[in-house]
């Protein structure tokens, strides 16, 4: 990680995480079954992508007064992941691909933080992966739990 302040306006903020993370030994699950459920050896993890790089930028700008404005973005990139690991689809269609997000702030408020007005996003390119998936019992198909879309808002705050 690195946050850098080149200026007094400016924060700039990164990130990259490597993860290699897998089984290490085979594991069998549901022994009685007639066809145990097996994770072999070298099976990577769910949720594990192997490579994460975020960023951001933040400015600040005086108005006038003791107002200031704020423009805010961050994005954060995630390397291909499987959202499964027993009963996985064997065509991986049920694992997400390379994807990124970016989020975006625009604020105004006094120096004293005693009240704001921001307008945000997130997900502003509307950007579609799975949270979670699962094979339902008795059928030959497999469910996705989609992210949320792209949603913006307005947020209020006074401190008193």
């Amino acid at each position: 990680e690195i946050s850098s302040r080149p200026t007094d306006n400016l924060t700039l903020t990164g990130g990259v995480v490597y993860t290699d993370a897998y089984f290490d030994s085979t594991v069998v699950f549901n022994t009685l079954d007639p066809v145990p459920n097996t994770v072999t050896s070298g099976t990577p993890f769910t949720f594990a992508p192997e490579w994460t790089v975020t960023g951001g930028i933040m400015y600040e700008q005086p108005l006038g007064g003791d107002l200031r404005a704020l423009f805010y973005l961050d994005a954060r990139w995630q390397d291909e992941y499987r959202t499964q690991t027993l009963s996985r689809d064997p065509l991986g269609r049920t694992d997400n691909q390379a994807y990124a997000i970016l989020n975006g702030r625009i604020g105004i408020g006094p120096d004293n933080d005693r009240w704001s007005v921001e307008f945000w996003g997130r997900n502003l390119t509307d950007e579609t992966y799975f949270v979670g998936s699962f094979v339902p019992p008795l059928q030959n198909s497999f469910v996705v739990f989609p992210n949320e879309p792209a949603t913006y808002g307005v947020t209020l705050r006074a401190r008193y």
